[in-house]
């Protein structure tokens, strides 16, 4: 769209849509820009309940759980308790086309929910020790209540209550659908929005100025949970707890549920024969050859899960011994049709592979893939590329891990 500004002598200024890339900046650039003026996000409204002042910090250093750092580009602490995670991205980000957003979405939540309240005082305090309720008093000095406020925002963060906006200065096709597919959980949870924040420059005006317009759509349906089970063993001498969260496989399936609005009625159960008419239906030797590998040395020859599904996928299955005693077959590594990556799963494995085997494990995998393979991320996607260039070393660490864990299993059975 084109804009129109009428100025005192009646003569209209045009301002017409750019990108960033079009005006040669950066993230950075829209990222400062945010910074300085937050009511671009649209957060303050009935439908989330969050209203400012807000309190704006940059590339804070986010421990995850395995230890490594991650930085949100803008983290928000509002006057409504609430906490607002902000990622911006360029439109020629290939990250807003895949789900790696959502992945780094899901990072975000873990991470912060593992944080205590001296843990959230040295984060919102650039490492340097300092009392949470405090803290919060000296970023909001007009709160009347800043005692429940800092609780309140503890309670939110330790909930997973989080608001998830990806910011961006275009929006490709099918994003605003994603924004539509997340929305906040009863229990870990956390909201996604998307914000088109479209620059805009004078058409006959100095190069220089530039004007943002934001534009937002909101999220309804829900694609992901967190489940937490606690036991209690017998003759245990403290209790088992078992965070299950939805994999991104699974959401990146309900994403392409949501963005066709076909949730119920494309989803379905694959045959094999299926999976496999799908699969070598496809013109990448790379995907073949792992589904023969999956299919003649996975266990029993099984492919997939047998749930309901919008593409076909297969997966490579080993039979393995939960702590709690049971044998079930687990997958190892997963391929939804028509993706250009594969999903290789490591954050079950604590539950049944020895310490020592699984970081024999990684190191083999991280040997056999090099940088393509994020040792430290629960479920990492590996390139078909990259996959296809270590094809054979990649398979031997599979087989390996298989004879560590079933060394009397036999190929296929």
């Amino acid at each position: 769209m084109t804009i129109a500004i009428q100025g005192s002598d009646g003569v209209p200024q045009l301002w017409e849509p750019t990108t960033l890339d079009q005006l040669d900046k950066y993230e950075a650039d829209l990222e400062a820009a945010l910074s300085r003026s937050p009511a671009l996000l649209c957060l303050e409204s009935r439908r989330t309940g969050i209203y400012g002042p807000f309190a704006v910090f940059n590339q804070l250093a986010l421990g995850t759980p395995l230890g490594r750092e991650i930085y949100p580009d803008i983290t928000l602490l509002t006057a409504s308790g609430d906490v607002v995670i902000v990622e911006v991205k360029r439109f020629i980000n290939p990250e807003l086309r895949e789900r790696d957003v959502i992945a780094q979405a899901i990072d975000y939540v873990s991470s912060l929910t593992a944080l205590t309240a001296d843990d959230l005082a040295r984060l919102f305090n650039g490492g340097i020790h300092a009392d949470w309720g405090e803290l919060v008093r000296s970023h909001f000095p007009d709160d009347l209540q800043p005692d429940e406020l800092a609780d309140t925002i503890r309670a939110n963060v330790r909930d997973g209550n989080i608001h998830i906006v990806v910011a961006c200065d275009k929006a490709p096709e099918g994003v605003f659908e994603l924004a539509r597919s997340v929305s906040a959980q009863s229990h870990l949870g956390f909201s996604l929005d998307v914000v088109e924040v479209t620059p805009f420059v004078p058409k006959d005006g100095p190069a220089d100025a530039i004007m943002y317009v934001p534009n937002v759509r909101l999220s309804t349906e829900i694609v992901a949970r967190t489940a937490v089970t606690v036991t209690y063993p017998v003759d245990a001498t403290s209790p088992v707890v078992n965070v299950a969260t939805t994999s991104v496989e699974e959401i990146e399936e309900n994403l392409a549920a949501a963005q066709a609005g076909t949730r119920r009625s494309s989803a379905r159960i694959w045959t094999d024969q299926e999976v496999e008419d799908a699969v070598l239906a496809s013109d990448n030797p790379t995907v073949h050859e792992l589904y023969r590998f999956a299919k003649e040395e996975g266990y029993g020859g099984r492919i997939q899960s047998n749930s309901p599904r919008v593409s076909a996928a297969f997966g490579f299955y080993m039979h393995v011994r939960r702590h709690g005693g049971s044998d079930d077959p687990m997958q190892f590594f997963n391929y939804v049709d028509g993706a250009r990556k594969l999903v290789v799963y490591v954050k079950w494995l604590p539950e049944t592979v020895p310490e020592a085997v699984l970081a024999e494990y990684k190191s083999d995998l991280k040997a056999a893939l090099g940088s393509a393979f994020d040792v430290d991320a629960l479920e990492p996607n590996v390139l078909l590329t990259a996959i296809g260039d270590n094809l054979e070393a990649f398979k031997d660490a599979v087989r390996k891990l298989q004879r560590r864990i079933d060394p009397g299993a036999a190929a296929g059975s």
